[in-house]
């Protein structure tokens, strides 16, 4: 998983760079450096890829096809934090992963809603 990250990290700037906003592709740059064992995505950085990618999705101003072959890897490098967070904890500690990830989406939702009414406002 983390090595799709990793590939797409070299090859997919271009598309990323069109989708995502300057300080979510800082941060997939700065991910990108840690080795695996401190490999961790925060759910701040993966909400802010999830709402930059529906955003362009919405936008149509990238082929959907690309925003979706561009949105698996980041996916795969979610996952693999995800998993490598929750591995060692109990059912309930890990639901409670899943509680501050749904936080974090429900905290960030006001940026979804300006750049959703006002898109052209920002442009990646």
């Amino acid at each position: 998983m983390l090595e799709s990250f990793h590939l797409a990290a070299g090859n997919l700037q271009e598309v990323w760079s069109q989708v995502m906003s300057p300080g979510t592709l800082l941060g997939i740059k700065r991910l990108a450096e840690l080795p695996a064992a401190d490999f961790r995505m925060d759910n701040a950085l993966w909400v802010r890829i999830v709402w930059d990618f529906l955003l362009a999705y919405r936008g149509r101003g990238v082929d959907r096809n690309h925003i979706f072959g561009a949105l698996v890897p980041l996916y795969l490098a979610w996952a693999a934090s995800y998993v490598s967070q929750v591995a060692e904890l109990s059912d309930a500690e890990a639901e409670g992963r899943i509680a501050a990830l749904a936080l974090a989406f429900d905290t960030d939702k006001p940026y979804l809603m300006a750049r959703w009414r006002w898109p052209d406002r920002f442009s990646p």
